[in-house]
């Protein structure tokens, strides 16, 4: 079965269809009506998908300064601690001497 050769762009041809045209708009119209209804569906997808994405990114932001924060802490009572164990040990040593 031979097919049909689309006549060019802009041309007022009309090709010789063999399906009365009635089904061929009934045919493109159930076309554009799925790629319509696919497209919202993508579109409300991809909506959930950014708003997802920016409340991950915020939390992942939240935790990040959180982290520094304590890192921060971490290294002061670290230093405190080893401020504290000199002490400790000066203190031994004179209680060393004394005795």
């Amino acid at each position: 079965m031979p097919r049909i050769t689309e006549p060019e762009l802009g041309s007022n041809d009309i090709p010789d269809y063999k399906s009365p045209p009635s089904r061929i708009i009934r045919s493109l119209r159930l076309a554009y009506d799925n790629l319509r209804e696919k497209i919202a569906t993508k579109s409300s997808q991809l909506d959930a998908a950014r708003g997802k994405l920016r409340d991950v990114t915020h939390s992942r932001d939240e935790w990040k300064k959180e982290a520094k924060d304590l890192s921060v802490e971490l290294q002061k009572l670290k230093s405190k601690q080893l401020t504290i164990e000199t002490e400790l040990e000066s203190l031994k040593k004179k209680q060393k001497f004394r005795t």
